[in-house]
């Protein structure tokens, strides 16, 4: 827990995975990794997960009530840019 709050941890151990099994806009409800395949697709079309993928994707620091989903972030688009993660919702969950 001190390694979490401290951001020692390595990222990796912080991904969740998902397989994106349709498009975003079919899911019922908003799902985390459909919604950041979506951002994904309007960044690089070319390098967005496609149907059948699977997504990683950890949570980062956002406004105060915001949901899960929209906080969902690729991995690898966190370590370029150095957006913090939401320790508290991995504690929490």
């Amino acid at each position: 827990v001190s390694d979490l709050l401290q951001n020692r941890l390595d990222l990796s151990l912080l991904v969740i995975t998902k397989a994106l099994s349709r498009d975003g806009a079919d899911y019922s409800n908003k799902q985390a990794h459909a919604e950041l395949a979506e951002r994904m697709r309007k960044r690089d079309p070319h390098s967005a997960p496609a149907v059948g993928d699977r997504v990683p994707y950890v949570i980062v620091k956002g406004a105060k009530d915001a949901k899960a989903y929209e906080k969902a972030e690729d991995p690898l688009y966190v370590l370029e840019h150095s957006l913090p993660l939401d320790t508290h919702y991995y504690l929490e969950q």
